[in-house]
């Protein structure tokens, strides 16, 4: 529930970073810093979506291929990169 209370908070400025919910103890035994890739440019979509929706499932397309890679046991150094074209 703390997890939880941290990351529902309505303003985004009083939210808990990604970095501190990796580190929680709850996603502790979940998290390994060498399979990760630090990106601190933000996503521009230049207007590609239109609605929340679009959102959502761009993310779920894109969550799905990171992970089809990890299940496969493909490491990828730079996701950014190799998930530019997310077709």
């Amino acid at each position: 529930m703390d997890l939880l209370g941290k990351i529902l908070v309505f303003n985004p400025e009083n939210r808990i970073t990604i970095e501190k919910i990796l580190k929680h103890p709850y996603l502790a035994e979940y998290h390994d810093e060498s399979l990760e890739y630090k990106n601190n440019k933000r996503v521009d979509t230049d207007g590609q979506y239109n609605s929340m929706l679009e959102i959502r499932q761009y993310m779920y397309d894109l969550i799905s291929k990171v992970h089809a890679d990890h299940k496969a046991g493909r490491k990828v150094n730079n996701y950014y990169e190799r998930y530019t074209n997310y077709n």
